[in-house]
Formats: C-alpha cells, sequence, structure tokens
C-alpha cells in the first residue's frame, strides 16, 4: 500500500501578512508586533524576494548607525527565501528545512504568496500525523 503524503497546504498558516522591500524596519516591526507573527514574506515588484524575521530586525538594529525608521527592509532581510507550492509534500518541506536551516516556508501558487509554514506549524503537523498513527 502506497504511503499517504500530506500537502503542506494541510497545514500551512494562511492570511499571511506581507511587506514591500522598501517599507521601513519601524514598520516590520508594527506590522508583526500588531500581528504577532515572526516572519514577513517581503515583496519586490510583486514577487517574492525575501523573508524577514524578527531576529533580522533585531540583528541588523543593534548595528551602529542604524535607523530603524530611516533603514528598509530590503536591508535586513534574507533574500533567497524557502518557497514551495501549496502542493508540496510537507516530509519534503521539513527535511529541506532541517537540512538548509530555513526559518519557514513561504507557500506560493502561481507566484501569489498563500501560506507560510513555519516551525509551529510543523509541531502541529507532527502532532496529527501522531494522533493519526495512535488511531489507526
Amino acid at each position: 500500500m502506497a504511503e499517504k503524503v500530506a500537502p503542506i497546504k494541510q497545514y500551512m498558516s494562511t492570511g499571511v501578512v506581507t511587506i514591500g522591500a522598501e517599507q521601513p524596519m519601524s514598520v516590520a516591526h508594527r506590522v508583526m508586533r500588531e500581528h504577532r507573527i515572526r516572519h514577513l514574506p517581503v515583496l519586490g515588484g510583486g514577487k517574492v524576494v525575501g523573508i524577514l524575521t524578527d531576529r533580522d530586525l533585531h540583528l541588523v538594529e543593534r548595528l551602529p548607525c542604524v535607523d530603524p525608521v530611516r533603514v528598509g527592509v530590503g536591508e535586513a532581510m534574507t533574500t533567497n527565501p524557502y518557497v514551495v507550492a501549496p502542493e508540496a509534500a510537507v516530509k519534503d518541506v521539513v527535511a529541506m528545512m532541517v537540512a538548509k536551516k530555513h526559518a519557514c516556508a513561504i507557500v506560493s501558487d502561481e507566484g501569489r504568496v498563500v501560506g507560510i509554514f513555519t516551525p509551529a506549524d510543523a509541531c502541529s503537523a507532527f502532532g496529527a500525523l501522531l494522533r493519526d498513527r495512535v488511531t489507526a
């Protein structure tokens, strides 16, 4: 019997908040606080160009001469974020996040951000998979 592979869309967080690369870091802080999130996909020209984490913000802000009101998100973000399709297998996404130490996976459908998969989502998926195994 073939193993059932759960797609990432089953466990991702939806309603993703994004930010433009040109926005100041101070705006990113406000957005993260208001939405109680730690990861912001960064858009440039309507495309994903990076990922900004709360850790990135704090690290850059500690540098001398950095003014969070004047320095843009593009200066603090990590470029080349991990982007996957909604149908990507959870096990493959988690394996890549671990192997490459990605903070999250941005879920994109035909260039449009539709979700994000964070370590909290991974724990939720793991719990669901364990429940399924125990009840099977």
